[in-house]
């Protein structure tokens, strides 16, 4: 199983995403903050979802540049993928 990266806005939105999904909480690595994600090894058949509001996230300029930052020598091979769906 490809290692599983879930940014949502709040905690609750990414615990019912999971529950939905039929997901362990143990299995899916939360992004809680920008500092979370430094320094952390996205394999390249992992998978970043963005689900409910994170786009709403007053910290999401700084996650989105370390994502960025984490995934750049993956030069596309990572998939992100995103959620509109209503929780």
């Amino acid at each position: 199983m490809s290692r599983l990266f879930v940014l949502a806005g709040n905690w609750s939105e990414y615990a019912d995403w999971c529950h939905e999904k039929g997901f362990l909480l143990s299995r899916v690595v939360p992004i809680t903050s920008a500092q979370s994600i430094i320094g952390v090894h996205f394999p390249a058949d992992g998978r970043i979802v963005r689900i409910g509001t994170w786009m709403y996230r007053s910290d999401i300029a700084a996650i989105e540049q370390n994502i960025q930052m984490c995934t750049f020598e993956l030069e596309g091979q990572m998939r992100m993928d995103f959620e509109w769906g209503d929780l």
